[in-house]
């Protein structure tokens, strides 16, 4: 479909308030480790987390991983 540059298109918002990138943040770590936001960071700044990309959880892992720059958000 091409689309008329003159035309308007509703845009949404891109980023997300501190807070809701940490609750965002927290959810995603619960659901793919079972650990906290805060608690996923830790261990991974410890080194205690390997990044890995040739499981299917080591993926999920990965794409958390990409997400964190929205569990180190600060208000």
């Amino acid at each position: 479909m091409v689309t008329r540059r003159d035309q308007e298109t509703e845009r949404l918002p891109s980023i997300l308030p501190a807070a809701e990138g940490r609750r965002l943040f927290d959810f995603e770590a619960r659901r793919v480790t079972g650990l906290s936001g805060e608690e996923f960071l830790r261990r991974y700044d410890a080194g205690e987390i390997i990044e890995d990309d040739e499981t299917p959880e080591g993926r999920a892992v990965m794409a958390l991983i990409m997400l964190s720059c929205f569990g180190r958000q600060v208000d």
